[in-house]
């Protein structure tokens, strides 16, 4: 199994070849070719992916050669780095150790198959994991274990569009809100891109979809602002529930003075439903996520109702901070006391670890608790009682001289402490 954490640039490399487009997919756009037009603006970019091409050693190590976002970064650097971690999600291996089947939507089924090779975390559209707390769940081999997980597996595996983008923005933003990503909704982060204009006010898009916005504006002026669009800024739709995406590359194709929305497209990276099976020499089958690479023409992009956005960080319109946690108890504590305080972060929290050890500093327990609920998802801050924590857990680790310590995973990819000390009963 160990072969499974090295597979992360045949997943690169496949990323790079697969057709974008087609397939039944329902946000999946027409695939024309290559338009051979001449081009009339400095924006256009060739037709191929900003994924690194750097070999890794496996998994882990790309993942932990990622950067800590920081304000000397350039606006390049800051959105590749956003970019490399929505890939990560949409490309990591795994192997189920059991088969188990789940709506990935409302009706329609999924299946894992135990010992398959996988690639991506699955689309769900009801969960808020986040990378972070998937790879808790795996063993060093890429196995993970879903019978550790108790009937309702999906629950701790999947995620969505809108989750999946807003951890890959987390790694530099702590200004855009889950919400922002999903609705294009300014006062969330979602800063709006081009010339397209809409009342900025709007705080709910079932009052006026964005396919509204889009006629209301017009061919010409959504097709300059998918032009406008630089790698990592999103594109969003509502109408009654939505759909959003990462771009990778903008390409408007001129003709006769306009864009031509045929011919013009925008790759994208996005977590949608679905896998194409893959034969890879070495590897033999992979059933890889869809939505690592995608393209999309900008009529279909008008037709659905996108509208481009950025993030305030990219333009230097909010600071780079650096990762923050504090908590409401100080110094020696009971249980009691720890499960009733309140930690906050200035990035949205994946999941929290609670470790115990002895007397002489050795590891006697450790739990993760994730941000898995609605309630939760996405937080920057958390009452401890909401986690449901079953005290019982910890009481025989409490012994004599014992200590504990709280860490905590946020978005920006730092792991840091927010309490520890002497613990007692």
């Amino acid at each position: 199994m160990r072969k499974i954490l090295a597979l992360l640039l045949v997943f690169a490399t496949l990323a790079s070849l697969t057709a974008c487009g087609g397939g039944s997919l329902e946000e999946t756009g027409t695939a024309e070719g290559t338009a051979t037009a001449p081009v009339q603006n400095e924006k256009t970019e060739e037709d191929k992916t900003d994924y690194p091409t750097v070999p890794r050693d496996s998994f882990l190590a790309e993942l932990n050669a990622l950067p800590i976002a920081n304000g000397a970064m350039t606006e390049d650097q800051l959105r590749q780095l956003c970019l490399d971690f929505f890939r990560l999600q949409l490309t990591l291996p795994w192997v189920p150790n059991q088969s188990f089947s789940f709506d990935y939507v409302p009706g329609e089924k999924d299946t894992c198959n135990e010992g398959t090779l996988y690639g991506g975390m699955p689309y769900v559209e009801r969960t808020y994991n986040s990378l972070y707390a998937f790879l808790t769940l795996c063993d060093e081999n890429g196995v993970l274990d879903i019978k550790g997980m108790g009937k309702d597996a999906y629950k701790y595996i999947g995620n969505q569009c809108s989750g999946g983008s807003f951890w890959g923005w987390s790694r530099v933003s702590n200004s855009i809100n889950w919400t922002g990503t999903h609705e294009i909704v300014a006062s969330r982060g979602a800063i709006p891109l081009g010339p397209y204009t809409y009342d900025l006010s709007i705080d709910n898009h079932l009052s006026e979809p964005t396919h509204d916005i889009c006629a209301r504006n017009g061919e010409q002026v959504m097709f300059q602002s998918y032009a406008a669009l630089e790698k990592a800024d999103g594109l969003a739709q509502y109408r009654n529930g939505g759909h959003v995406m990462m771009a990778v590359s903008t390409h408007p194709i001129y003709k006769n003075g306009k864009i031509d929305g045929n011919e013009s497209y925008v790759i994208v990276q996005e977590q949608v439903g679905g896998r194409s099976e893959m034969n890879v020499e070495g590897a033999g089958k992979i059933l890889a996520q869809k939505g690592r690479e995608q393209k999309h023409t900008y009529s279909f992009l008008l037709s659905r109702g996108y509208l481009p956005f950025t993030i305030a960080e990219f333009h230097g319109r909010d600071p780079i901070d650096a990762g923050k946690v504090s908590f409401s108890h100080e110094g020696q504590a009971t249980v009691d006391q720890l499960t009733s305080a309140k930690l906050e972060a200035n990035y949205a929290i994946s999941h929290l670890t609670f470790t115990f050890f002895d007397k002489d500093g050795n590891k006697t327990y450790e739990k993760s608790y994730y941000m898995r609920s609605d309630a939760l998802a996405y937080s920057k801050v958390l009452n401890m009682a909401d986690l449901g924590i079953v005290k019982s857990l910890f009481s025989k680790y409490i012994t004599e001289g014992a200590t504990a310590r709280i860490d905590v995973q946020i978005g920006n990819g730092e792991f840091l402490c927010a309490w520890q000390g002497a613990i007692t009963k």
